[in-house]
């Protein structure tokens, strides 16, 4: 059987409030953890691009240059071409012109 021993006792009721009394009149330290925080970041480079931006800005970049091609093909091939309709309503010019 082992017994665990408290290396300290438990203080009265007065020690702790001598205990509260003494840490009221203490001062407050001063603890600055912005300037240490400013310097590391200082310190350090700029951070690359993790690899999945990279995918992310290359597919972009990519889908954007062929869609501009191929919108460029669209529009230079609709230019070249007639009018589709034309055949259609071909018939029914010459027949308002032949009758009188």
């Amino acid at each position: 059987m082992t017994t665990t021993s408290n290396p300290r006792p438990i203080p009265s009721l007065q020690e702790f409030e001598r205990l509260v009394a003494q840490a009221r009149q203490e001062p407050v330290p001063v603890v600055n953890v912005a300037t240490p925080v400013l310097a590391r970041i200082a310190r350090t480079s700029r951070p690359e691009w993790l690899p999945q931006e990279r995918v992310i800005v290359m597919s972009a970049g990519l889908s954007a240059v062929l869609a501009a091609s191929l919108l460029f093909v669209v529009w230079t091939a609709s230019q070249n071409l007639a009018d589709p309709t034309s055949g259609w309503f071909q018939p029914f010019e010459v027949t308002l012109l032949e009758r009188p």
